[in-house]
């Protein structure tokens, strides 16, 4: 009778599978990109399996095709709409787990993109963050004063330990900042969210405003301190050394481009950071200590912000400045064209040339950057994909994930992960039971008993009724979807 049940129900998925075939829907506007192009392999146990199709990086992320990806442990995709099901067996014979370490990339080494071009400042370095390449640098490894740009540090530690929304009372201790400072004019008592003291910090580039935070995170300007430089270890900024969060001069207080510009790439993973350095003006209201209302607009320092200013420049998306006599004038800025990111540093440069710097790597860079992609890359035409992802009962986070490339549907590094986590979670708890009862009908019950049934038949189909360890109890109960 077994036997009658497995090759009725394996009749219904092979004909459920010739039925539905693959579709991937409706396509979104295309879009042309440069890629290139690598081979790739799946080890699974101890055995190599080369893809029949290459994965494509392009903009900083690596796609895989779903179907090498999702055949190389015997499963099965089916679409429906804009859902698209992954079915996989729990490999109960497979010695190890999935991981993306079983993934082999045969890697092109191309060229790197570099080029030379004069700066007026002592220091510079501009690096496309997307792919991870230095394109230019001239004396990036030398220790140099920071000033203002100090703050993205702060920034960065506010917004990882802070919560935006939360209120802080100004502390007494920005009275000690030097009288020469640059301020955002806040006064001991005043109450502020913390989004408000950190436009404080980063538009007027409020000395002030970075005690204030300071206090609030670390509950003393020195404790905060000591977070910069742990943070700064953390991040490969080895040449990197803080004595206060606001950048006023102190001749230990230093840094590199190099550094900064590791630094400013991190701040720009955490959320909050981009408005912060993108906005040209702002306008905050809060209390005083005496319970009146106050009000501050803050403008940015940043030329290349300011609409209204000849050193504008709209594909800068942010930056911060600096200076003080020691350092001169500083600036790390960022900027985005056609899906690449940048971070440029000048320091040690001189007030209106730093701009002048900034904008003429910008420049350059994107330049170089489209006859690069030109010469060494691969000219596709691609669809993002809307499709929702589920494997089992779980559906997985594909946000911008998805691309469907010559009608195949190409996958991120963060999906594939995903699937293979999901395939793992089902093997080990698929290992850790010696006896599986598997009923096709709902709500009947087998004593204990061994059944020796594909499970990829039916993994995915069918959902434990409760969670039951088979090893502990004498019946088991599953129940059809």
């Amino acid at each position: 009778m077994i036997k009658n049940l497995i090759n009725c129900f394996a009749f219904f998925f092979a004909y459920f599978f010739l039925a539905t075939g693959i579709s991937y829907g409706e396509k979104l506007e295309t879009e042309t990109i440069y890629a290139k192009s690598n081979s790739f392999s799946i080890e699974i146990n101890n055995e190599e399996k080369v893809s029949q199709k290459s994965m494509l990086s392009f903009e900083g992320k690596s796609y895989f095709p779903l179907m090498e990806i999702v055949h190389s442990f015997q499963g099965n995709v089916i679409t429906s709409g804009d859902q698209l099901s992954i079915t996989t067996p729990p490999m109960l014979r497979k010695q190890s787990l999935y991981g993306l370490d079983k993934l082999f990339i045969n890697e092109i080494k191309l060229p790197p993109l570099t080029f030379w071009e004069e700066v007026e400042a002592k220091a510079a370095i501009i690096v496309d963050t997307t792919t991870g390449s230095v394109m230019f640098s001239k004396n990036s490894s030398e220790r140099l004063y920071p000033a203002s740009t100090t703050k993205i540090m702060t920034a960065l530690l506010a917004l990882e330990l802070g919560d935006l929304n939360e209120d802080v009372t100004v502390s007494s201790e920005i009275e000690n900042i030097p009288y020469d400072s640059s301020k955002a004019h806040i006064r001991p008592g005043d109450r502020l969210t913390l989004e408000q003291l950190l436009y404080a910090l980063m538009l007027p580039s409020g000395n002030d405003a970075a005690v204030a935070i300071a206090v609030h995170i670390a509950g003393s300007e020195e404790a905060f301190v000591e977070l910069m430089n742990q943070k700064a270890i953390e991040l490969g900024a080895t040449n990197t050394q803080f004595t206060n969060p606001h950048g006023y001069h102190d001749p230990d207080q230093y840094t590199t481009a190099e550094d900064l510009a590791k630094i400013g790439y991190a701040a720009t993973k955490i959320n909050g950071f981009t408005p912060l350095i993108s906005t040209a003006r702002y306008r905050a209201t809060f209390t005083r200590e005496d319970g009146e209302e106050s009000i501050r607009n803050w403008k940015s320092t940043n030329q290349h912000l300011q609409p209204n200013s000849p050193l504008y420049t709209p594909e800068i998306t942010g930056g911060k400045t600096g200076f003080t006599t020691p350092a001169r004038y500083t600036l790390v800025s960022f900027a985005n064209k056609d899906g690449y990111d940048y971070i440029s540093v000048i320091l040690y440069g001189q007030p209106n040339e730093r701009y002048l710097d900034a904008g003429k790597l910008f420049e350059r860079a994107f330049a170089e950057r489209e006859k690069y992609n030109k010469k060494y890359l691969d000219k596709l035409l691609i669809f993002p994909s809307t499709l929702k992802i589920t494997i089992g009962n779980e559906q997985l986070s594909t946000e911008n994930s998805l691309i469907e490339f010559n009608n195949d549907l190409y996958i991120t590094e963060d999906v594939v992960r995903q699937i293979f986590e999901q395939i793992n979670r089902a093997t080990v708890h698929a290992k850790a039971s010696s006896d599986i009862g598997l009923p096709m009908i709902k709500d009947l019950q087998f004593h204990r008993a061994r059944m020796f049934i594909p499970i990829h038949f039916l993994y995915g189909w069918f959902t434990f009724k409760q969670e039951i360890d088979v090893l502990e109890t004498e019946t088991v109960s599953i129940i059809s979807k």
